[in-house]
């Protein structure tokens, strides 16, 4: 057991050393949930999910336990790549700073389909589609839910922060196995 809860402060004191910062810079723009404490919920998730897997996998020969947390680490590194990259492409195709071009503006969060304003205000300048604060300064920042619905927007912000938690949790038990592997695979 000392074991094990050495494992666990060696590896929440690595994660928010190494990526606390990290994690809460690329966290879903805030909203009515607060999503930056998606973190924090993914590594304690993370954390538990670990330690249970330890303790059981201590049942295991050495050896074994080796291959398992190698392989457990090369698992959720997958994920955390296919998720992330996801995410990111999600971030990228739904949020963005208005106003436009100011390093200072709001990050704001769009919804994939428009509402009925939106739409005809996307059929009469169809280069504006995709240019979420170029629809927003043409509609006016006040009219943003004529542009996407607030539901739609909602139902984004839950896609985004699911995304996000996976992505946070399977980099967590990624380098936790990995560490546990490694330490494993060391000559005694």
């Amino acid at each position: 057991m000392k074991a094990v809860l050495q494992s666990v402060i060696e590896i929440v004191v690595m994660l928010f050393a190494a990526f606390g910062g990290f994690l809460t810079v690329v966290a879903p723009p805030p909203g009515a949930n607060d999503t930056a404490s998606a973190v924090g919920l993914a590594s304690f998730v993370a954390v538990v999910v670990f330690v249970l897997a330890k303790l059981y996998m201590s049942l295991l020969p050495a050896r074994t336990m080796m291959v398992v947390t190698l392989v457990m680490a090369t698992l959720s590194g997958g994920v955390f790549v296919v998720n992330g990259v996801s995410y990111l492409y999600f971030v990228d195709r739904y949020t963005f700073r208005f106003p436009e071009g100011e390093p200072d503006g709001r990050i704001m969060l769009a919804a994939p389909e428009y509402a009925p304003a939106g739409r005809l205000l996307v059929a009469a300048q169809p280069e504006l589609d995709g240019a979420h604060a170029a629809i927003l300064a043409k509609a006016g920042e006040a009219q943003s839910h004529e542009i996407w619905s607030p539901k739609a927007v909602v139902a984004t912000r839950r896609q985004m922060t699911v995304k996000y938690i996976t992505m946070v949790l399977a980099l967590t038990l990624c380098l936790g196995f990995a560490i546990e592997g490694l330490v494993l695979a060391r000559p005694q």
